[in-house]
């Protein structure tokens, strides 16, 4: 979730990874070019009573390409406009006949009562997928978000979020702390910055940027905890990733 303008409603970004597989992916085209995919998407959000609150149905080609095809994996980018509270997300996608689906339970925060509060986290990578459409999310977040939470030591892998503060309080500091912990809690990287006050000028909200120094980190699993503190407020966010063997 990425709070809007008016601050009452928040958009929801969502990236649906698919799998074609092998077995469903197109021919390829001349001169060897990656096959092109097409795909069809179905989201729905539904509150805890069970009544449908959004939805967007999508139609997408995505090229797929060479080292791209090796994984077998696309995105689709989403987007629906939510009120606060909790809600039950169900996707479904086909490719060529092949359908599959997934649930997930989210939270949108009140980004307008809450003294200070984070967005969601977007994970960005290079090299990416093909994705699609590119610009779904761009008037909400300056990046393009992936699904992909398993990386080497090679990939440029980045975490992007919002901080908002919200209320009519004066505009203050915010500490961030950007912690790293391996699949034993072991500490293996920490790193703490500050958001200057004037940086909230323009909407009450700042950027903020982390790059997960991947080069000198061990495979396996491991967690980002991003957590930030106004005063006597505090708001976090957790995401899990996974090292690979550098190929």
């Amino acid at each position: 979730p990425f709070a809007l303008s008016a601050r009452k409603r928040a958009a929801l970004a969502i990236v649906v990874g698919l799998q074609p597989g092998r077995e469903t992916a197109g021919a390829p085209g001349a001169a060897g070019t990656p096959p092109l995919e097409e795909a069809d998407v179905l989201v729905r959000a539904y509150n805890m009573m069970g009544d449908l609150k959004g939805s967007e149905r999508l139609h997408v080609r995505v090229r797929l390409r060479a080292e791209a095809a090796e994984r077998d994996w696309c995105e689709v980018l989403s987007r629906l406009d939510l009120s606060p509270g909790r809600y039950h997300l169900r996707l479904a996608a086909n490719i060529r006949g092949k359908t599959g689906s997934v649930h997930h339970d989210v939270e949108v925060p009140d980004f307008a009562g809450s003294a200070l509060s984070l967005s969601g986290v977007a994970v960005t990578a290079t090299p990416g997928v093909p994705s699609s459409p590119k610009d779904r999310l761009l008037p909400v977040i300056p990046v393009v978000p992936t699904a992909r939470r398993d990386f080497t030591p090679a990939d440029r892998v980045s975490a992007f979020l919002l901080v908002y503060q919200g209320g009519g309080h004066a505009l203050a500091p915010v500490t961030i702390r950007a912690l790293i912990v391996d699949s034993l809690n072991t500490e293996v990287f920490e790193s703490v910055r500050t958001l200057d006050a004037a940086l909230f000028k323009s909407r009450r909200a700042a950027e903020y940027r982390f790059d997960l120094p991947l080069a000198g980190m061990r495979p396996g699993p491991h967690l980002l905890t991003l957590e930030a503190t106004m005063g006597r407020s505090h708001d976090r966010r957790d995401v899990r990733f996974t090292v690979l063997e550098n190929r």
